[in-house]
């Protein structure tokens, strides 16, 4: 609801609307899914790869694992000047409460999404 209500007071225009779906878990056998067990070295590197438009490796329908958001990304962008070496990043991160994101990148993994209803909020 926050993130709908900022975009929307953010471009000026539109109203803030929450649409939830669920996730058809039974059609995921045939996609390729990175899941991340928390803020991990390799979650670090694959974040930073995004937020640099680096090539990340494997082609993904699917990755889940913990959502870089305004709490992290201090920590991040230092660690992508280098001001923070890596293993420095990680111990800073950790104490940090994550909740996981789900992205899905294909329109394979999109076709999985039961639209149950949308709310203005």
């Amino acid at each position: 609801m926050k993130w709908a209500r900022r975009k929307t007071r953010v471009r000026s225009a539109g109203t803030p609307v929450v649409s939830t779906f669920t996730v058809d878990e039974a059609l995921w056998s045939d996609l390729s899914i990175l899941r991340f067990s928390g803020a991990d070295r390799e979650w670090l590197q694959t974040v930073v790869k995004y937020r640099t438009n680096q090539p990340v490796e494997g082609e993904y329908d699917v990755l889940i694992g913990p959502v870089a958001d305004d709490r992290t990304i201090d920590v991040i962008n230092q660690y992508i000047t280098g001001a923070y070496p890596e293993d420095i990043a990680l111990r800073l991160l950790l104490p940090m409460r994550f909740v996981d994101q789900w992205a899905l990148k294909t329109d394979r993994a999109l076709s999985t999404l039961i639209w149950k209803e949308a709310v203005s909020v």
